[in-house]
């Protein structure tokens, strides 16, 4: 067999295709300059910025439905969901301090069950944050 020679012309059919090929990357120019893209380059930075935004917020998202240590947890007000190794309960951190009769201080974790508050419990070893609330429809506002 016999190699072709080096710059022999291609055969009409890859000759099609070439140039099929090449209408097509120019058409694929015109979309992105359409779409305010300078370059291919930069759709796929900008495409690569946004899938990995998306692993960052599900990783963020995963991370917020488990259970994280109580040192982690907010010390501002916040009700949140604490567990120890028994109980599954809301509470919050306080600073609370009166200075009337029977003057009390006290800081720590307060805790909510049914309808008592209460600073007499196990200390929380856990805790995440609460859900958000369901999402209201019109039907939902009738």
């Amino acid at each position: 067999m016999t190699a072709p020679a080096p710059h022999s012309r291609p055969e009409p059919d890859a000759l099609g295709r070439e140039v099929a090929v090449i209408r097509k990357v120019g058409e694929i120019v015109v979309e992105l300059n359409d779409c305010g893209y300078e370059s291919a380059i930069e759709l796929i930075d900008t495409l690569t910025k946004q899938r990995d935004d998306a692993e960052y917020r599900v990783q963020e998202l995963t991370k917020a439905l488990e259970w994280q240590p109580i040192e982690t947890a907010p010390k501002d007000g916040t009700n949140v969901l604490l567990a120890d190794h028994e109980i599954v309960c809301t509470g919050f951190w306080a600073s609370l301090n009166y200075a009337g009769t029977g003057a009390y201080s006290y800081t720590g974790w307060i805790a909510h069950f049914g309808s008592v508050q209460s600073t007499r419990q196990p200390s929380p070893t856990h805790w995440m944050p609460l859900p958000g609330s369901p999402p209201v429809t019109l039907e939902d506002r009738k």
